[in-house]
């Protein structure tokens, strides 16, 4: 949930939306995430949360411009994705746990322009969790953060979303070099 929060603000900021833009969705995202979290089930959770969506849109500055039918296929859309299985799970795992019981050596690699995972949080949380490992974090992990690269491990300018498909570049070199070394360091 913690890493859902903050890819929204840094998305958001990175597609050029207001600060009050941000703070409006990030209220409903945190309205959202409660409802799925909660127990019951689907059909229960798809409509408290198409209420609360609904609610939201009928106040929101950046909706007011859209019809009806768009308003519902956006609640659609969201609500959809809220309440599904694996986003239900998404929320409410935490890595840490599974983390700390890795037995063998980890290579984290992360992009310093990662929307999606930010790096900074993303490879803190995980060295942490490999100090956790019984008997001390393996001498051979690699926490890595590589310059001027996206989530998809792509050079990006801004690390939006919106550029990996206008990025030619499938995976960046020094990505994939920085694997192989490690690979063959082990």
């Amino acid at each position: 949930e913690e890493l859902l929060r903050l890819q929204s603000r840094l998305i958001a900021k990175a597609q050029g939306a207001s600060e009050a833009e941000i703070e409006s969705a990030a209220r409903i995202n945190e309205v959202l995430y409660a409802i799925a979290m909660e127990k019951g089930g689907e059909a229960k959770l798809r409509a408290k949360a198409e209420k609360a969506f609904r609610a939201w849109a009928k106040d929101e500055p950046s909706m007011k411009g859209l019809d009806r039918k768009a308003i519902e296929s956006a609640a659609d859309q969201a609500v959809a994705q809220l309440i599904s299985p694996w986003f239900r799970t998404f929320l409410s795992l935490d890595p840490a746990l599974y983390l700390s019981r890795v037995g063998s050596p980890v290579l984290a690699l992360n992009g310093s322009k990662d929307l999606q995972v930010p790096a900074d949080e993303n490879l803190a949380a995980i060295e942490a969790a490999l100090a956790l490992v019984p008997g001390g974090p393996d001498a051979k992990n690699a926490i890595v953060e590589l310059e001027g690269l996206n989530h998809l491990f792509q050079h990006a300018g801004t690390g939006s979303p919106d550029e990996y498909a206008r990025i030619e570049e499938t995976f960046a070199p020094e990505a994939m070099a920085a694997i192989a070394d490690w690979i063959q360091g082990l």
